[in-house]
């Protein structure tokens, strides 16, 4: 699955082999926009931006472009990076409509409690701690304790690789 980092400037710092494949080799150190069609530039500045501002994970459709200019239509998962509320750089895996085919899940998480569906369906859309809180009527601490409970379940050990791994497994 491509993946990609980049920094608070936009500058691509890191792809790996499946990025690479796609994007080639010298995209390290080029601005993001370049792989974004045109059409679609405008709504990942826009996802950027709110990442720049506090939005922690987002998912958004685009169309990228590949190292020869060929149109992919993407779905990209992304993460803001902060340091001291700071907003340092995005990681993002970037995936083709269709092609993560709903599995079967596992054994273990089909034994997800309701309230775990519910905190793994707000990460899935990018909800911090706080909005997860508001929105199931709960205190932050104790969706900190879903959200914990819930990397346990799925034995992920970021927010991220959870919502990564619940949409390779069909889960959201």
């Amino acid at each position: 699955m491509p993946a990609a980092s980049f920094d608070a400037d936009r500058r691509i710092t890191w792809l790996n082999a499946a990025a690479r494949r796609i994007f080639g080799d010298d995209a390290v150190g080029r601005p993001v926009e370049e792989f974004h069609a045109p059409e679609a530039r405008q709504a990942a500045e826009e996802v950027f931006t709110a990442q720049k501002f506090g939005a922690r994970a987002v998912q958004f459709p685009s169309t990228m472009l590949d190292k020869e200019g060929r149109r992919i239509p993407s779905e990209i998962n992304a993460v803001a990076l902060h340091d001291g509320g700071k907003l340092i750089g995005v990681f993002g895996i970037v995936t083709a409509p269709g092609k993560l085919e709903p599995k079967l899940p596992p054994a273990q998480e089909t034994r997800l409690t309701p309230r775990q569906y519910d905190v793994l369906r707000l990460l899935g859309q990018g909800a911090s701690t706080q909005q997860i809180a508001d929105a199931l009527g709960i205190q932050a601490e104790t969706a900190r304790n879903h959200i914990r409970a819930l990397l346990k379940r799925l034995r992920q050990s970021s927010r991220v690789a959870a919502v990564a791994h619940a949409r390779r497994h069909g889960l959201l």
